[in-house]
This record gives C-alpha cells, sequence and structure tokens, in this order.
C-alpha cells in the first residue's frame, strides 16, 4: 500500500509496524495479528477468538444524525462481524466509552442498551468495561467467539481455482452515509430507507457463518469492512493468489444504484470501494458451491452469489466488463 495524501504512513504500514513491536508469540497462539480476529488453542479442539473494534464520532458517525441505541448496535455489529469472519459465534464482550463531559447520562445509557441489546441477539453478553471522560464520543469494543478447530476460517487458504462468492447486497452502507452527509440527494424513500438502514444498523452474518461451517468446503473469508475491492486484497494477499471478478455478477442492492445515479457516479464505485457492507466474502472449489448457497440461503434471510474465481499469484485482480476486463485496484476505506 502507498502513503496518504498527508506523507505519512499509511494504515497497514502502521499494522505492520506494531506487529513487529508485539514480541514474540505464546505457543498457544494459532493465528496472530492480520486476520479478522486472533485465534488461541484452548485444546481438545475448542479454539478462542478475539477481536476488537473502535467507533469514533467525526470518523464513523455524526451524533446529531443518528439514534444513540441504533449506535449502539451499529458499533456492535461491526466487531461481531468480524467473529464471523472467522466461522465462529460470539460468546462475551468487553465495552469502553470515552465520552465528552457535555454528553448526557441518558445517552451514554441508550448506546450501552444498543450494544448490549445487539449482542444479545446473537447469543453473546457483555461482561465488563470502563467509562471515560474524552473529547469526542468513541465506542471500544473487544468481542470473544469460539469455533471448532475444524470449522475456523481464515484469509490465508483461498486455492487458485476457487469460487469468490459474497453473502448478500453491496454498497448500501456507503450509500446510507452519503444520503447522511448530503441531505440534498434526491432518491425514492424505499432507497432511501435501504440505505440508511444498512448504514445504521448493519447486520453481522453470524447465521450466515454457522450455515457455511455447516455446508463445509469453504476454503477461506474475510468480512466486507474496507470494501469488496481492498478486503479482497487482503484475502489475496494472505493466500497468495489472484483473482477475477465479474462486474456483471457483483449483487449491487438498489439503494446503491439509486444514490449513485442521484451522485453521479457509476454505482461499481460504492459496490466494490465503499465500505461497512459486513458482508462475508469467501473463497470455495467449484463443487462446494451449490451446497453453500443452499445451506446459507436456507439458514438466513440473504444469499451467497458467485462473483468470480481465485487466479494464480501475481495475477492481481482483474474487474471483467462488457468490453473487456481491467485491473482492480484493492482501494478503499483507509484510516491513515
Amino acid at each position: 500500500m502507498g502513503q496518504n495524501a498527508g506523507g505519512g504512513a499509511g494504515e497497514f504500514e502502521i499494522i505492520a509496524a506494531l506487529r513487529v513491536l508485539a514480541g514474540s508469540p505464546r505457543s498457544d497462539l494459532r493465528v496472530g495479528s492480520g486476520d479478522d480476529a486472533a485465534v488461541i488453542d484452548l485444546g481438545l479442539g475448542r479454539l478462542l477468538l478475539l477481536s476488537c473494534d473502535a467507533q469514533v464520532e467525526g470518523v464513523h458517525f455524526v451524533t446529531a444524525r443518528i439514534e444513540p441505541d441504533r449506535l449502539g448496535r451499529r458499533a456492535a455489529a461491526g466487531a461481531l462481524s468480524d467473529i464471523a469472519a472467522m466461522g465462529g459465534h460470539a460468546t462475551h464482550g468487553l465495552v469502553s466509552i470515552i465520552a465528552p463531559q457535555r454528553m448526557a447520562a441518558t445517552v451514554i445509557e441508550a448506546v450501552q442498551r444498543g450494544i448490549a441489546a445487539e449482542m444479545t441477539r446473537w447469543g453473546a453478553a457483555i461482561v465488563g468495561g470502563n467509562l471515560c471522560r474524552g473529547p469526542a464520543l468513541s465506542i471500544e469494543l473487544s468481542v470473544l467467539g469460539e469455533v471448532r478447530s475444524t470449522d475456523l476460517l481464515t484469509r490465508a487458504g483461498a486455492r487458485e481455482g476457487d469460487r469468490l462468492l459474497v453473502s448478500g447486497r453491496l454498497g448500501a452502507a456507503a450509500a446510507g452515509l452519503r444520503l447522511a452527509s448530503d441531505a440534498g440527494l434526491v432518491v425514492s424513500t424505499a432507497a432511501r430507507a435501504e440505505a440508511v438502514a444498512a448504514h445504521e444498523r448493519p447486520a453481522p452474518r453470524l447465521d450466515v457463518a454457522r450455515a457455511i461451517v455447516r455446508a463445509g468446503g469453504a476454503t477461506a473469508a474475510i468480512d466486507l469492512s474496507d470494501g469488496l475491492a481492498a478486503d479482497l486484497g487482503h484475502l489475496l494477499t494472505a493466500s497468495g493468489v489472484g483473482a477475477w471478478i465479474d462486474a456483471g455478477r457483483l449483487p449491487i442492492a438498489g439503494s446503491t444504484i439509486e444514490v449513485a445515479q442521484a451522485l453521479g457516479i457509476d454505482p461499481l464505485d460504492l459496490a466494490l470501494h465503499g465500505g461497512e457492507d459486513y458482508e462475508l466474502l469467501l473463497t470455495a472449489p467449484a463443487e462446494s458451491v451449490a451446497a453453500l448457497c443452499a445451506a446459507v440461503a436456507g439458514g438466513s434471510d440473504v444469499e451467497l452469489t458467485e462473483i468470480g474465481e481465485v487466479r494464480a499469484r501475481g495475477a492481481g485482480i482483474r474487474l471483467g466488463l462488457t468490453d473487456g476486463e481491467r485491473a482492480l485496484d484493492p482501494i478503499g476505506y483507509r484510516h491513515f
């Protein structure tokens, strides 16, 4: 990855440097930094999953434009999504809320209720945390989960010839963010409702993950937090392979198309590079695709769509269009 516009180190260069400073891993570490969650071997075929996520006012949300309970659920969903990407189920969470002194206690309580409600929905419990004062509202959530060692999914298992599959529809969360940022955009009531819901109330695909591990056959997975192109790039780097995507098969949400038209941009831009869809992207051999699609359709309210295939190392990402194909840069949201 390159540097940011300010000339400093980019997000992933910083992460790489921090990884070096983390120290020697313990013998029970199965997967460390560089995947959606860390994995600790508990023995007897049980693995502990650990992940953390943060939502910061002015970066991820604008407090005045979202109800505090929805904000809490949104923060929980982002953290829970990392557990889903590893094929696991969530069990416990720790919450740290940093709030400005002027913020009413009722707002903080509503955020906490939203977090607890989303965690409870997926069978997990908040077991502790921290509250302190700061310049802006910040929600930091650490989530623990479990997965059987035989069901663990990582970013590193994709193989040449595997098919690429994605859950749900793409781009709606990014479209919702654009609507929240520009009240003057004119779209249909239905498109506005879909996009705003995707932005404010994303759904972690833990039910999809359960169906995937139950069906078997998936070789790698990642959740779409930074955008399809960027997160596919992470998966390909970890697996040492390339990929081809059929643009015509991307399951783009209807609201994504409407908002893109209102903005005068290509809907592909939002579908490929918009973040926080929190859908699952996975790879699987061709012979496993039908069973995976059937299992997900039967175990959740979303579908899997085959969107391309894994190619050899060095191929990069190629995007197939009606008039040919082009290289696709693995870019999405970057914090630095």
